[in-house]
């Protein structure tokens, strides 16, 4: 903001200076989908600018404008963005990665480059169209269904990755009387396909949905790995 800033108020240095100061104040929020929140702020700034501002309501709404619609734009863009795009970038790089494409390796610099499309877009529409703009945006049909299918085609692409990349597979098997070999991976298997894999991300999502931190349970799933591993039931 400091070159918007210095376009703004020009050779008003006292204006600047407050403006500045008011850029300085905690801000927090999604970078992608929280930009025309700052173009806004923007349009309120050359209204400051052009009509003053004696007695501090209009920076003071600015402020309050920013503070109070920066933790919705956050949950927004996250849930977009987090939730939804990087598993996309990520379920398409990742079998390129394995097959040995150097173009698989890098899903987060594709993710960082497709924010640039939200940004640009929201910042021109919050520039344009100030507030009302912003207003029409959050409550628009057209971001309801797109967050909808969206975050049906997320699960769908994270059900596919630990279908491809999780395994767990039980070595223990036993020869019965009729000499016979038995695996208890292969009998389960014949219940299910993958059936151990399914059980056991079944289980840690239960754990999840119980409250168990993502540490406890990240710890708890490299000692199940190391000790089974070390005993040769896995």
């Amino acid at each position: 903001m400091y070159a918007q800033m210095k376009r703004v108020y020009g050779d008003n240095e006292e204006g600047l200076k407050v403006a500045y100061k008011r850029e300085l104040k905690p801000f927090i929020t999604n970078m992608a989908w929280g930009t025309e929140l700052t173009t806004i702020a923007l349009v309120m700034e050359e209204d400051i600018a052009k009509n003053g501002d004696p007695d501090g309501l209009k920076g003071q709404a600015i402020e309050s404008f920013k503070t109070g619609l920066m933790g919705p734009m956050a949950g927004l863009g996250d849930t977009i963005e987090v939730a939804i795009f990087m598993p996309i970038f990520k379920s398409i790089c990742y079998p390129l990665a394995a097959a040995g494409n150097i173009a698989g390796a890098f899903p987060f610099t594709y993710w960082f480059a497709w924010q640039l499309v939200p940004s640009y877009v929201t910042g021109r529409i919050g520039y344009e169209q100030g507030q009302k703009g912003l207003t029409k945006l959050l409550s628009s049909s057209i971001i309801t269904k797109l967050l909808y299918g969206a975050g049906i085609l997320g699960i769908l692409l994270m059900g596919a990755m630990c279908a491809s990349y999780c395994h767990l597979d039980f070595t223990i098997s036993w020869t019965n009387a009729l000499g016979v070999e038995t695996n208890i991976n292969a009998m389960l298997n014949s219940l299910i396909p993958g059936f151990s894999t399914l059980a056991y991300l079944g289980f840690v999502y239960l754990l999840l949905n119980k409250g168990v931190s993502f540490t406890k349970i990240m710890i708890g799933v490299v000692i199940f790995g190391l000790v089974g591993a070390l005993i040769g039931i896995v």
